[in-house]
């Protein structure tokens, strides 16, 4: 898409470091808690829509995969460790805290919320068993992610260890997976920008605060989830990224977003009214021959929502794996 630039290492909401907030209007206070609560706010807002959009089209994507809904964060992860735990209330030996549920997903269904404090993920004690890492790194925070998805992929299920109140006590609990579009969903630190990577859809903490239609805001999510559902980033990687293979990609992933959108319940005039409003203010179009200009995308948003008007309504939503049959033909687990 318009906004899509080439990111230069692996980020996330989690990593959403501190030295950050002095660039960004939005992160007037770099070290308060509400610069923390800020960034739990994003998290929890692009991964409840990317949960939102993966969970409703997993009857017709390729790749499927099991997931709870669930952010877990590194409190190392942050520059100032010890000001994440001031903010979030807990205790100096906390390592990983909650740090987003998804809306409707099985995370939230068994009482996760964003901020608690965990103790273990699987059979890996996070007070005692994780290496050491320095703050800011998102290496730790990396394989915590990795930890989750393989016990999801072996068991259908994760489990995790809560602390009770004030440290005492605690809860284990057993959150059992439901299938998804494989991908994960993040905030990023640059500017302006959403981008998919094969695996992850990253979008800018600035882009998410912008937008507060919350359909535009599912449009840009469905969009870059697009383009890993169509394995578009596999495809350039294999055949070079000539402007008019890019482009083509960019149409694609803006076709598809509509129907992910129409099938997980999304106003799909979220589209329009971003071609309208943030596409047309930052519209490069004739700088970038990539991208089509925004009233060209608009007109292709534009034919592809009377096509999803025009649908007959199934059980399950729409299949649109016939009319995008790059990365979904047969429907299949990754299990």
């Amino acid at each position: 898409m318009r906004w899509i630039a080439a990111m230069s290492g692996p980020i996330t909401g989690a990593a959403l470091l501190l030295a950050s907030f002095a660039a960004q209007p939005a992160f007037t206070k770099d070290s308060s808690p509400g610069a923390y609560h800020v960034v739990a706010r994003l998290d929890a807002r692009v991964h409840s829509v990317g949960w939102r959009l993966a969970r409703a089209n997993a009857p017709f994507c390729e790749t499927v995969v099991p997931a709870v809904g669930l952010l877990v964060q590194d409190i190392q992860s942050w520059d100032d460790p010890d000001g994440a735990r001031a903010a979030f209330g807990v205790d100096p030996a906390t390592q990983v805290v909650v740090g987003a549920v998804a809306e409707g997903s099985p995370a939230q269904t068994a009482g996760l919320r964003a901020g608690q404090p965990l103790r273990n993920i699987v059979d890996t004690v996070l007070d005692s068993d994780l290496p050491p890492a320095r703050p800011g790194s998102y290496e730790r925070q990396a394989g915590l992610l990795d930890l989750i998805d393989r016990s999801l992929q072996d068991h259908g299920w994760v489990a995790v260890g809560i602390d009770g109140e004030g440290g005492k006590g605690g809860q284990l609990m057993r959150v059992m997976a439901q299938d998804t579009c494989a991908s994960r969903f993040e905030i990023v630190t640059e500017n302006g920008k959403a981008v998919a990577d094969g695996k992850r859809v990253l979008i800018s903490a600035d882009l998410a605060l912008e937008l507060a239609d919350e359909d535009q805001f599912a449009f840009v999510v469905a969009h870059e989830l697009a383009h890993n559902i169509l394995g578009h980033v596999a495809m350039l990687d294999a055949k070079g990224r000539k402007w008019g293979r890019v482009r083509h990609t960019e149409r694609e992933a803006d076709r598809l977003a509509v129907w992910l959108m129409a099938n997980a319940g999304y106003d799909t005039g979220g589209a329009q009214r971003f071609m309208l409003g943030w596409a047309r203010n930052h519209d490069v179009g004739f700088l970038d021959p990539t991208h089509d200009a925004w009233d060209e995308r608009l007109a292709g948003v534009d034919a592809e929502i009377a096509l999803v008007a025009a649908s007959p309504a199934q059980v399950g939503g729409y299949d649109w794996s016939q009319r995008f049959p790059l990365g979904a033909k047969d429907a299949k687990s990754a299990r």
